[in-house]
C-alpha cells in the first residue's frame, strides 16, 4: 500500500466549480423617454419630484431586499460529539455538520476542511475522529476510502503528527485534489499547499477553497456510508496497522 507522509505529489486540475458567491447589484431604474421633444422639460421636473419623494426608509427597504441571501445557513448538531471531553479542532470546539439539512440550498461559504474531516470521520465512527484529534496517543493515522467503480477511486484523511492531508486520487494513482494543513497545538489550521490536477497552489485562500470543495463532495456522496464496492481502512501508527475503531478507546 502506498501512502503519503511529508512528500507531496503533484496532482491534477479540478474542473471549474462554484467556489465564490457573487452579490447581486441594484438595477438602475430607467424612465421611458418621451416621444415629443416639448415634453422633455416636463419629464425632468417629474424626475426631480420623484427623487424628492424617495425617502430614506424606501432606500433601506430596497437595500435589504437586494442583500437578502436565499440560501439557508450552515447548521451543526446541537449535541456535543464527545460529552465530557474538551476537544477542539481548527481553533474551535468540535462541530459536526447537520447533514440532514445539507444540500445545494445551504450557504457553503463558511464550511471548512476541518469541519468536513470531522464530520466524515465522526459519521464513519466517532472513535476515528477522536483518534484524529489525539495526537499524543496516536501520532500517525490514515483513514482511506476505496471506491474502484469511480474514476476517483481513493479518498484520504491523514494526520502524521501535526501534518494533515486530505484529498482524492484516481485509479491511475494521479492526485485529483490534495490539501495540506499544519495543525498547531492551539489555534487555526495553517494552509500549507494544495494540488489540483497537477497544479500546485500556495495561496491560503485558494487552499481554503479547495478544502471546502473537497468537504462538499464528501457530504454529497456520503462517503462514510458502506455502499456497493466501497471499502474503508483505518491505519494507525508508523507501521500503518489496519485497526478496528472499536479498539481505539
Amino acid at each position: 500500500m502506498w501512502w503519503l507522509h511529508t512528500s507531496i505529489i503533484l496532482l491534477p486540475r479540478l474542473p471549474k466549480t462554484h467556489w465564490k458567491s457573487h452579490k447581486t447589484f441594484c438595477k438602475q431604474q430607467q424612465q421611458k423617454p418621451q416621444a415629443e421633444e416639448e415634453d422633455e422639460q416636463e419629464e425632468d421636473e417629474q424626475q426631480e419630484e420623484d427623487e424628492d419623494d424617495y425617502s430614506e426608509d424606501d432606500y433601506d427597504e430596497d437595500e435589504d431586499e437586494d442583500e437578502e441571501d436565499p440560501r439557508r445557513p450552515l447548521t451543526f448538531l446541537s449535541a456535543a460529539p464527545f460529552p465530557g471531553l474538551n476537544l477542539s479542532i481548527d481553533g474551535s470546539p468540535v462541530q459536526i455538520v447537520d447533514l440532514s439539512n445539507f444540500d445545494e440550498d445551504v450557504d457553503h461559504t463558511k464550511l471548512t476542511a476541518a469541519q468536513g474531516a470531522a464530520t466524515v470521520l465522526y459519521n464513519w465512527h466517532p472513535n476515528a475522529l477522536r483518534a484524529f484529534l489525539d495526537v499524543e496517543r496516536y501520532p500517525h493515522m490514515d483513514f482511506i476510502i476505496h471506491e474502484p467503480r469511480f474514476g476517483t477511486s481513493t479518498h484520504f484523511i491523514t494526520r502524521h503528527e501535526r501534518s494533515i492531508m486530505m484529498g482524492c486520487v484516481t485509479k491511475d494513482q494521479e492526485w485529483e485534489i490534495q490539501c495540506n494543513f499544519g495543525m498547531p497545538k492551539s489555534g487555526r489550521w495553517v494552509p500549507q499547499i494544495a494540488l489540483s490536477w497537477g497544479d500546485g497552489v500556495g495561496n491560503p485562500e485558494a487552499i481554503t477553497s479547495l478544502g471546502r470543495y473537497w468537504a462538499r463532495d464528501q457530504f454529497f456522496q456520503k462517503r462514510w456510508k458502506p455502499f456497493k464496492d466501497r471499502t474503508f481502512e483505518l491505519l494507525i501508527g508508523v507501521e500503518r496497522k489496519d485497526t478496528d475503531p472499536d479498539s481505539l478507546y
